[in-house]
Formats: structure tokens, C-alpha cells, sequence
């Protein structure tokens, strides 16, 4: 079962337990709830060991700057539309919430040196051996 957000994984567990003949929240305990609160057990365990995997998935994935930006001074790999080679760099936000791409240490921002950053992903742990 692929759940692709947590309100398509709610509106499904509120089925499953109707379905099991739960109780709606005015009703006495009946024999359906213990099969209702079994099967939402179970969906709640496999919905959040999916969705830890989804994390650690995007953790190695490009991400585009459109869908979601990264945390704030936080190092990271960057793509560039107009550069052939990704680079490590972070991104920052100012007080009034504008934000800019720096390539490593860098105080200018990539912008101002005619680099357009498309995407980022997260960089992989230090090697611990």
C-alpha cells in the first residue's frame, strides 16, 4: 500500500474502522471495534514505516527549488541550470524571508554570479568507518 499524503491515509483508516463496523462515537463497544482498532493499528505502523522511508528517499533525490526549499544555513548540493557540475552550497533566508543560494562559504549570492540554482538535495552523512 503506497500512501501518498496523510489525508488520503486518514479518509482510508476512517473506512477501514466503518467498514469493521466501528464506532462512530456514539455507540457502545461492540465486537466490530476490536477488528476496527486491530486494522488501525496495523495501517497506522505500515503508513509511518513508509513514510520514514519517504524521508530517508528524498534525503538522495534532487528536489526542485519549485516544490520545496531547504532548511535555512543548512549545507547542501546544489544544481545549477546553467552549470554542468552540482556544487555544495546552502541556502539562507534574510529577516523579511527573502532567500538565496551561496555557493560554499561565499558572501555573494549565486544569483549575483549569473548561477541559477534549479534543485538541491541533502548531502550524504560523513563517512564514520
Amino acid at each position: 500500500m503506497r500512501v501518498a499524503n496523510l489525508e488520503s491515509f486518514v479518509d482510508g483508516l476512517t473506512k477501514k474502522i466503518s467498514d469493521a463496523g466501528g464506532c462512530d462515537g456514539g455507540c457502545e463497544y461492540d465486537t466490530g471495534w476490536d477488528a476496527a482498532i486491530t486494522e488501525a493499528i496495523r495501517l497506522c505502523k505500515e503508513f509511518f514505516r513508509e513514510y520514514i522511508d519517504g524521508i530517508q528517499e528524498s534525503d538522495v533525490r534532487w528536489i526542485d527549488i519549485e516544490s520545496q526549499l531547504p532548511r535555512d544555513d543548512k549545507y547542501i548540493l546544489i544544481s545549477l541550470e546553467n552549470f554542468s557540475i552540482p556544487m555544495i552550497g546552502r541556502y539562507e533566508q534574510d529577516e523579511d524571508g527573502n532567500g538565496s543560494f551561496y555557493i560554499g562559504d561565499e558572501t555573494e549570492p549565486c544569483s549575483n554570479q549569473n548561477l541559477f540554482v534549479n534543485a538541491w538535495m541533502y548531502l550524504p552523512e560523513k563517512y564514520k568507518g
